[in-house]
């Protein structure tokens, strides 16, 4: 498993460590690949024991693999021979974020923030343990600026929005929720997931209509239909609009019926026409075509 590119260290070491995180190559079984690449951090560091740099790249490594003791024993060794080097801050503030230390977490990235501030990596990492410590206002700060600080459009990842979302709806502010999830969606390229929780969001507040024309656009340009049919189906009958509903489900079935056999034939997608099939049964006694409840336009 190479290090996910949220936790990315910053200068000479980083390069090092993803080089070599790297040098596997493609189809190498990730614990064989970590295994080899801490034997060659190890040679390294062995012909070069001054270089402080190595052994950030193996603390790294060790991070990818969860040896916290291990991480934090060459991000010591680093610091000590090189006690200029602020990534060592950095990197022991992600491992404390990954393994469940939050204030420790907030210690270490507040000392790296305050020589790189605006630093996106270490927002984004300051964002989590805040959100560890139920610091819910902080987390949402961080977040603003983490993913704001991001010069490339697609640096910031989809949890960072469902992430910065969900605290938001934590709090009972479901608009801002929904801000962030149209931010990421424009930023990203629409996302599924980041899709998925804004339709949530609207329909668990009541914002049918908005709910739905979330699902339209995306069936707009949707080349598998059945499961935003679904969801259509879902959100419809939550409301109360029976027959809309019913209508929906059983567009999904005809959708599902236009699909190659052997796509047909699969596991989810036998599933899903039981669940369809048992929707549209549970409707039975709504008109196939039936005007809305009043009300609900």
């Amino acid at each position: 498993m190479t290090p996910p590119h949220w936790i990315a260290l910053a200068g000479k070491a980083v390069l090092l460590a993803l080089a070599m995180a790297m040098a596997s190559g493609p189809g190498t079984p990730a614990h064989e690949g970590l295994d080899e690449q801490l034997r060659e951090a190890t040679r390294r560091i062995e012909r070069a024991p001054g270089d402080a740099s190595l052994r950030l790249a193996r603390g790294e490594l060790h991070r990818a693999r969860g040896s916290w003791a291990l991480a934090r024993a060459d991000y010591a060794e680093a610091a000590r021979l090189d006690p200029r080097m602020e990534a060592v801050d950095l990197c022991l503030g992600l491992l404390h974020v990954q393994s469940g230390e939050p204030a420790r977490a907030v210690a270490a990235l507040d000392r790296f923030l305050a020589r790189r501030p605006g630093h996106a990596d270490a927002l984004i990492g300051r964002a989590r343990a805040r959100a560890a410590l139920d610091d819910a206002a902080g987390a949402l700060s961080d977040y603003d600026a983490g993913i704001a600080a991001y010069a490339d459009p697609a640096r910031p990842q989809p949890e960072h929005y469902l992430e910065r979302a969900g605290l938001a709806a934590k709090r009972g502010d479901i608009p801002r929720a929904l801000r962030g999830l149209d931010e990421g969606l424009a930023r990203l390229g629409n996302p599924v997931t980041l899709q998925m929780m804004a339709i949530d969001l609207e329909s668990a507040r009541g914002a049918v209509h908005a709910a739905l024309a979330r699902v339209d656009a995306i069936l707009a340009a949707a080349g598998r239909k059945e499961r935003w049919l679904k969801r259509r189906g879902e959100i419809l009958e939550r409301a109360g609009r029976r027959a809309e509903a019913r209508a929906a489900y059983e567009d999904a079935l005809a959708a599902l019926a236009t699909l190659p056999a052997g796509r047909r034939g699969s596991d989810a997608a036998r599933r899903l026409e039981e669940e369809l099939r048992q929707a549209a049964r549970r409707l039975e006694d709504a008109p196939a075509q039936g005007a809305p409840a009043e009300g609900t336009r």
